[in-house]
This record gives structure tokens, sequence and C-alpha cells, in this order.
């Protein structure tokens, strides 16, 4: 295709151009539009794109891009598209004298770019021009509703069912899809199922995966696609992968999509309700407690039954801490010091001790798992308090016998100790520690 043989734009187009405008513009239009018409560059079918632009009642026209049906390029010439706001594309109008200032990508000249750019939408004026071709002229395109007929007419010349199809009435948006047409091919029930759903087809937007899943499970085809809707919003949850252990196909799938509409719940509690399942070890192999007739009430229960097991559980691992925690703290009882006038150290016996250094000193010590760390060794904890006063908590220090060292020190809300409490814990404690952890390691 070369581009130095492109001629001015026809009269009879600007003409055929005029009456279609006026036709979708009732009053003067100030904004950019797009026509198209097909012609004939180096024996190649070509389609033209035209912007169009009104100023001062005045109209003017500009060839924006040329597309060839065979041509892997195509050439455009003034126009940009508006990455920004989405308005689709820029057109300069400068040379024309519709425009006071030039745009910054306008310089007059033609430039090659891959033929999937630049291709506006824009109606196309002289359809009829494809009649001069013999292979065309019984294509159907004449049904097409997309974007650009070139593509169609590629489309048309890989897969020449597409002219049945859209004579059958089914939309253009489907028959664009190689992927459907590949199946379409290639399965002869798929064909005749589509056949007699071609109403359906006509004029809604179907996506491919939902149609296969209609004709596959004999779906009603808004049912398949608002299942696909719902099964895409599902797995963006945690939900899904728990549920898709019991629902392995589209049809069970649907079962209980339509049964969480009937029991009017979501599929949150749904979750809820078979992860206390799986916990009670219900069987969830058969419909009974899969799909139990009054769900609220099933569900209160199995959550209810799964508390009370959680509690024991609970209970069970809470002696058992206990119990540790104990033996631990016997194990580190050398730790304490009690030879300074001013501060003595002190061990904590149970977990209970922690929670009420941490509530007297607003610090995090009787939480977030201190009490276990102690019993697996990870780190001891240390009370230090006034040796006038030993019974009221005054400075907590966590101190590491793996590393022999401190990892925190704090008083009342995690405030620093004073200075001579500081020297006192790393000064005389510290060292005394550290030597009664060779003895015990011993």
């Amino acid at each position: 295709m070369d581009i130095a043989k492109l001629k001015p734009v026809p009269k009879n187009i600007i003409e055929k151009m005029k009456k279609m405008d006026k036709k979708y513009y009732l009053f003067p239009c100030n904004n950019n539009r797009f026509y198209s018409y097909l012609t004939t560059m180096d024996s190649e079918l070509v389609k033209v794109t035209v912007a169009v632009k009104t100023a001062r009642d005045v109209f003017y026209f500009k060839q924006v891009a040329i597309h060839g049906i065979r041509s892997p390029k195509c050439w455009v010439r003034d126009i940009e598209y508006n990455y920004y706001t989405g308005m689709g594309f820029n057109v300069g109008w400068y040379e024309e004298y519709a425009s006071q200032r030039r745009k910054p990508f306008e310089d007059g000249k033609w430039y090659d770019c891959e033929r999937r750019y630049y291709n506006p939408y824009s109606l196309l004026v002289n359809e009829n021009y494809l009649n001069k071709f013999t292979k065309y002229k019984y294509s159907a395109h004449e049904k097409f509703c997309g974007k650009c007929v070139l593509d169609y007419l590629r489309i048309y010349e890989e897969y020449p069912e597409t002219e049945y199809l859209l004579k059958a009435g089914i939309s253009s948006y489907l028959v664009m899809k190689k992927s459907f047409l590949r199946k379409l091919k290639t399965d002869k029930n798929f064909r005749k199922w589509l056949i007699s759903h071609k109403n359906e087809l006509s004029d809604s937007f179907y996506s491919l995966e939902a149609i296969v899943e209609a004709y596959k499970n004999d779906f009603d085809l808004s049912t398949a696609q608002r299942l696909l809707q719902w099964l895409k919003e599902l797995k963006e949850t945690y939900s899904y992968e728990t549920l898709s252990a019991y629902f392995k196909d589209k049809k069970q799938w649907l079962k209980l999509k339509r049964y969480l509409y009937e029991q009017d719940i979501n599929a949150r509690t749904y979750y809820d309700y078979i992860q206390a399942c799986e916990e009670l070890g219900a069987d969830l192999s058969g419909n009974k407690n899969l799909f139990p007739r009054e769900f609220k009430r099933m569900h209160d229960t199995r959550i209810e039954e799964f508390h009370h097991k959680r509690a024991l559980i609970d209970e069970q691992k809470r002696k058992e801490l206990y119990e540790k925690f104990a033996v631990i703290s016997a194990k580190y009882l050398p730790l304490e010091h009690r030879k300074n006038p001013q501060f003595v150290a002190f061990i904590p016996k149970s977990p209970a001790d922690l929670i009420t250094e941490g509530e007297t000193l607003h610090h995090c010590v009787g939480r977030m798992g201190y009490d276990q760390k102690f019993a697996d060794e990870k780190s001891i904890i240390i009370f230090i308090r006034s040796a006038l006063d030993p019974q009221t908590p005054f400075v907590t220090v966590e101190y590491s016998p793996e590393k022999h060292k401190i990892l925190q020190c704090h008083g009342n809300d995690n405030t620093a100790p004073q200075k001579e409490v500081q020297e006192y814990i790393y000064k005389k404690w510290l060292p005394y520690a550290n030597r009664q952890i060779k003895k015990i390691a011993a």
C-alpha cells in the first residue's frame, strides 16, 4: 500500500458524509467525529478514515487513517489517542484553518504503525463498494455491526461460515471470536445448539465462557452468565478455596448459588458453616449436611458446637501451657535476685502473673504470646520491683537465655526506666543472670 497514491476524498463521498452527519446531528457539532469509506490502493481493499469537524457552519474533512485488508501496517497523520481522558482521538486542524493553534502531534506527515492502532469507530458511507469484489459479495457484511468491516472480512476469509451466522442473527460480537468459531467448526452438536438459541444470541453480549457452559450443562444463557460472574467475585475471597473442595463443576456451583438464594444467606455465612462442619468432622459428602433444609437453625447449632469444642481445646491447651510455664519458671528460678538494697528481681510463676503485670503497667507482656515464648524458653520475663514494695509491678524485662542479652526493658506505658533502675538491671542483674544461665546449662 503506497501512501503516495492516496487520492483526496471524492466529492460523492463528501456528500454522503454530510448527509449522514446531518442525520445524526440535528444541530451543528464542533466536536470531532469520524466517517470512513472503502476504496482500492495498489489492488488492495482499503478503508480510509476521515475526521469531520464543523466550524462556523463550515464542514472540514481530513483523511487521518488508512487501513488495508492485507497490510500489517496502517498509515496515520495528525491524530493522537487521548490516553488521559479516555475521550477517544484528538485531531489537528491547524492546516485546515479550523484551529488557531497547531497541536504538538500535528505536522501533516503520514506515519506507519501496526494496523490495530488508530482505528476509531467510524460510520462506513459506501459499504456497497464491497459488491465489486466477488469473494465478498455474499459475505453478509451488511449485517456486520462491529467496529471495522475489514476485521470482519479477514475473519470471513478464514471462516466462511460466519456468513451463515450473521444471516442467522448471531451477534457480530461472537462472530469476531476465533475461539468461538473454532469450537463451532469442530462440534456438530454445538452448531445445532447455537441455531436453537440464535434469538438469545442476536443482541446480547454473553461471554464465550458463558455460552460454552450453557451448552455443556444445559443452562439458560443468562443463568450461565450470572453464575460465572458470581464465581469470579467468589474467587476473590478467601472462602472459594475451602468451598471448591465440595463443588467441583458448574452444575454443583449453580446448585449452591440457588440454595444460598433460597435460604436467604450469603457465601460468607455458608463458609463459616462449612468450616464448623469440618472442625466437627461432619460428613459433607451428601446433601444432608451440605444443603440442610433449615440452614439458619443448622448453622447456629454447628457454630455453637464448634465454639464448645474450641473452648474445650483451648482449655486443654491453656492447662498444658500453665503446666509447662511452671516447669520453666522453676528451671530459671536462679535468675531471681534479692541482694540489692534498692531493687529486687522476680520470675513469674504463671501466665496470670504476666497478665497482672501488663494490666498494671499498661503494656503488652500479658498479651501478644509472651506466655508461650516463656514456656518455649525463647525469652524469659523478669519482674523488677522496689525492695521496699516488692508486691507492686514496677519494671518488666524480657531476657534471651540463648543470646544472654536483654531484649527489652519497660516501665509504665512502655517508658524507659530511670537511670538508677537501668544501672541495676544492666550492671548488677544482667551479669548475675548470665552466670546463673551457665550453671543452668551445665
